[in-house]
């Protein structure tokens, strides 16, 4: 994590044995209930973007990526 010019840059990588397969901003599930599955990427999609950011998935050498940058702001202020 890093905070750079006002903006919040989050990386995380994982090691994998497969490739993991993406569809936009999805990963289908391969596992029973899949319906149950998979909803946490789409929750923090959804913060990141009511924040004003994005994010991306990719998966390339043997890593898993997730990056996200949340831009700085404008707040109003109430008097």
């Amino acid at each position: 994590m890093l905070l750079e010019d006002g903006q919040l840059v989050l990386s995380i990588r994982n090691p994998v044995e497969e490739a993991v397969k993406i569809k936009g901003k999805r990963i289908p599930s391969g596992k029973s209930m899949a319906a149950q599955h998979g909803i946490g990427l789409m929750n923090v999609d959804s913060v990141i973007r009511k924040n004003g950011g994005m994010s991306a998935l990719r998966c390339e050498d043997g890593w898993f990526c997730f990056s996200a940058i949340i831009g700085e702001r404008e707040v109003e202020n109430k008097q």
